[in-house]
């Protein structure tokens, strides 16, 4: 009886691992492709900050100033079963308001995903605003979170903008990351290379592998911009 129950047991496990490695095929799938874009995205981004540089533009997206306040956008995902990916992810924060404290520097949280929501909502650092992701992120997400963030810098209610998340080194470990992500700098915008190894089969096994890299545009193919 114990026998043929271990032999159940593995075959309902088996199935959970097979949709589990889909599930991580099609999301690696969708980073894989979205590398190019990105380079290219890093690549104007640092052409246009290098002029505004160059011409001494006055722009307030990029003005250093004394910080007294600083924005901390926690990303976490919506559910648990995952190791440590949201407990690393929330204790960085954690050490980070802390740091931020002793520094005499107020902290604000905006909070992608429930778990860090759930969590925060029983502390006493004050939360800015959440924002949802879903199974299925949106860039509408995205876009309505960097509008947020841009025009609270702006306005002065933050003097700096950091961002907590999670970057991938394989299937086991996760590696809490901050970046800073205002004033814009032209430090620090570099592609961490996320989602290196990429799942595959062999010999009817899964296994990693290194995935091809995306060379970053140079000054080649860099065309002239005009912008606002």
């Amino acid at each position: 009886d114990r026998i043929k129950s271990v032999k159940n047991t593995r075959r309902i496990t088996e199935a959970m691992r097979l949709v589990a490695a889909a599930r991580v095929r099609r999301a690696q799938d969708a980073v894989i492709k979205s590398r190019p874009l990105i380079a290219q995205l890093q690549t104007v981004y640092k052409t246009v900050l290098e002029a505004c540089n160059q011409e001494e533009i006055d722009l307030p997206i990029l003005e250093t100033r004394d910080v007294k306040k600083v924005a901390l956008v926690l990303i976490t995902g919506d559910r648990g079963l995952c190791g440590g990916y949201n407990s690393q992810i929330i204790k960085a924060a954690t050490r980070r308001i802390a740091k931020l404290t002793e520094q005499g520097i107020e902290a604000e949280l905006v909070l992608v995903g429930r778990k860090g929501q759930q969590w925060f909502a029983r502390r006493s650092t004050p939360i800015g605003g959440t924002f949802e992701l879903g199974n299925v992120p949106q860039p509408s997400v995205g876009s309505e979170l960097a509008n947020f963030l841009v025009a609270k810098f702006l306005t002065g209610e933050i003097d700096a903008a950091e961002l907590i998340y999670t970057r991938f080194v394989n299937l086991i470990t996760n590696e809490p990351s901050i970046r800073t992500l205002l004033p814009l700098s032209l430090t620090g915008i570099e592609s961490e290379e996320d989602e290196v190894f990429m799942m595959t089969t062999s010999d009817g096994k899964m296994v990693m592998k290194e995935a091809d890299k995306v060379e970053e545009g140079g000054p080649a193919n860099i065309p002239d911009y005009i912008f606002e």
